[in-house]
């Protein structure tokens, strides 16, 4: 096996994380680990995106694991899935070669939190500020190992991804999504929004917990783009998140109660971090300095939307201390690695079924269409900054044809990133320093 040639195949394919953060993967498989785990968890409440490329790539996916236990030199690999999914795990078990096993988790959120993760399975604590290869792991998306099988096997990049599209529409849907295909494709697909809601409605790009806010219906999807929710305007989550700055920072120094009840359910605590939300909350009201903890935090959203009595939001305090410390120059000091979870830890599991009942989302917990076709626009803008890293530069210009899997976009020497390719054939329309648009 030649590490270096596969891991530039993987990287001229533009695989990056499919889970969210959109890490370059290449950098990750350059790693020498024990155990690689495949994050099959789905955390996030309502999506169904990664079950649905389970029940229709379940063979790809084992392939892809397979390949990336070979390239980190791993002992075995590992499927975390929640035990409720009987029938995707029954799926997985037909399939499963000698070092890879399955692992059950609870329906508990964020059991698919890479740190809680790799507890759950392996007992091992991630240092604080740190990633699960300092205990000898790596962790994948299911989505990510099904890409790494398309680039090594198919010679295929990474052109689409499967996204959810709920909430207030009139017919819920999961299916494989061409990236750059806009939002409001997608919605309209679904039927549109409910005739009820008018005009009255807001856009989430993610799950209900942490997906950001959408400021153009128009925005494309992403290569991390898991699900697409619509919620009236005046949700308690849509609330939260459009909150000014200034007005977040008041409310903590006017009414936080010092409770502890968000440090009671806070998973990167009870895994013996030093990361107490409610000390976050007492620094900004009372002594209104920056607590680098804020460092730790890593904006589940339970100290909001679950445990707060008081409306407030430890999470999005978080947030805005690690953009002030960033702004004065001042680096995460938190470092140490506990040797132990904290006793209450298995008493603050948090189940599915009560979040999204705590969330007010029950109204939304569907089982979405499952679409068999590729969706996507007629016209694509696809994003040159689609990861962690660097963005991409545009090798096209306006009026060239292109393929679909042509690279159009691609990294700079030895900068991170992940190039860029066309979901479609067509005729590229615009380009800048932000995006290509491409008409069909």
């Amino acid at each position: 096996m030649n590490k270096k040639k596969l891991l530039d195949q993987i990287k001229a394919s533009g695989v990056v994380g499919a889970g969210g953060a959109g890490f370059p993967t290449y950098k990750k498989l350059e790693a020498s680990v024990d155990t690689l785990i495949a994050n099959a968890a789905e955390c996030e409440p309502l999506l169904y995106s990664d079950k649905d490329l389970i029940k229709k790539k379940s063979s790809e996916l084992i392939e892809g694991m397979k390949l990336s236990i070979e390239l980190v030199g791993a002992k075995k690999g590992i499927i975390a899935i929640k035990e409720k999914y009987e029938d995707l795990i029954q799926l997985l078990e037909k399939q499963l070669p000698g070092n890879i096993e399955i692992f059950l988790l609870p329906d508990a959120y964020p059991v698919g939190d890479e740190q809680v993760l790799v507890w759950e399975v392996l007992n091992r604590i991630v240092p604080e500020g740190g990633l699960p290869l300092e205990v000898g792991v790596v962790v994948q998306n299911v989505g990510t190992l099904f890409n790494v099988f398309n680039a090594l096997k198919n010679n295929e990049p990474v052109i689409s991804r499967f996204v959810t599209v709920l909430g207030e529409v009139e017919k819920p849907f999961v299916a494989d999504v061409a990236i750059g295909t806009s939002i409001s494709y997608l919605i309209d697909y679904a039927g549109g929004v409910r005739k009820a809601l008018q005009d009255r409605f807001k856009i989430l790009e993610g799950g209900p917990m942490t997906g950001k806010l959408v400021e153009d219906i128009n925005q494309p999807i992403t290569k991390t783009t898991s699900g697409i929710i619509v919620l009236p305007e005046n949700h308690y989550i849509i609330h939260q998140l459009e909150a000014r700055e200034s007005l977040i920072i008041k409310k903590a120094q006017s009414y936080c109660c010092m409770c502890q009840s968000c440090t009671e359910v806070c998973p990167r605590y009870l895994i013996g971090h030093d990361m107490r939300p409610d000390v976050l909350m007492k620094s900004v009201s009372i002594f209104k300095r920056l607590d680098t903890t804020a460092y730790l935090c890593c904006e589940c959203g339970l100290c909001e939307i679950y445990a707060c009595p008081m409306d407030l939001s430890p999470r999005l305090v978080a947030r805005q201390l690690k953009q002030k410390l960033l702004e004065a120059g001042i680096k995460n000091p938190h470092h140490s690695a506990p040797n132990r979870v904290h006793t209450i830890r298995e008493f603050r599991q948090i189940p599915g079924n009560r979040l999204i009942m705590k969330a007010n989302l029950r109204k939304y917990k569907v089982v979405p269409d499952s679409i068999k076709t590729k969706l996507s626009s007629s016209i694509i803008q696809i994003l040159l900054q689609q990861h962690i890293g660097s963005p991409a530069k545009p090798v096209v210009k306006v009026n060239d044809k292109v393929t679909q899997g042509q690279v159009i976009a691609k990294m700079e020497n030895d900068f991170l990133g992940a190039d860029v390719h066309s979901s479609i054939n067509g005729n590229v329309i615009e380009v800048t320093d932000k995006f290509i648009k491409i008409k069909k």
